[in-house]
């Protein structure tokens, strides 16, 4: 028993695996409201640069419920029309390129846009400072708002999940397991 105890422990402290979903936490300067949400995305091979699919949920801005976010674009392609451009974000901060909206358009609606070492961020009337901008529900003081991006302030980090792995092992002990106290028991007969 002590023995099923140990490895049971063992195939839990398995490394958890990525189910390609991660949760964002950004603190505004002007009024120290957090932006929480999720992301489905996929981690790149440089282990800090993620590919943005789509924003999970509805983010909330301190107390203020969010809303649906279906729009997920890179905000170059958004504001140069560049091609072939995907919405990206960084574990570390220094390369965002996302824009996310309730409807689909960048005139209207409500969201957010998060942008550094970008094309926007080094040209679109921010004189080379990165940014991150919100609009509707999410825009400070209830209407439109920017300010400048600080890395500092932007957290994310992967959903954990048990992965099959971990079960898969907690099975293979547990039939082990099993199958010892059953020849225990037939030994004793």
């Amino acid at each position: 028993m002590k023995s099923f105890l140990i490895l049971a422990v063992l195939a839990f402290a398995a490394p958890l695996a990525n189910a390609n979903l991660y949760n964002f936490t950004y603190k505004r300067i002007a009024d120290n409201q957090f932006l929480v949400g999720q992301i489905d995305g996929i981690l790149q091979a440089d282990g800090n640069t993620i590919v943005v699919s789509s924003i999970v949920g509805t983010p909330s801005l301190g107390v203020v419920p969010g809303i649906l976010l279906p729009f997920v674009v890179s905000t170059d392609f958004s504001n140069f029309n560049t091609p072939d451009l995907v919405p990206k974000v960084t574990i570390d901060g220094s390369f965002m390129d996302i824009l996310a909206y309730s409807i689909n358009s960048n005139t209207g609606g409500s969201g957010f846009a998060f942008a550094a070492g970008n094309l926007s961020a080094a040209t679109y009337g921010t004189n080379g400072a990165p940014f991150v901008g919100f609009d509707g529900v999410y825009g400070a003081f209830g209407t439109g708002y920017g300010e400048n991006f600080f890395a500092a302030n932007w957290t994310i980090s992967p959903v954990p999940e048990l992965s099959s792995a971990n079960f898969l092992i907690f099975g293979v002990v547990f039939l082990a397991w099993m199958r010892r106290v059953a020849s225990a028991q037939s030994s004793k007969a």
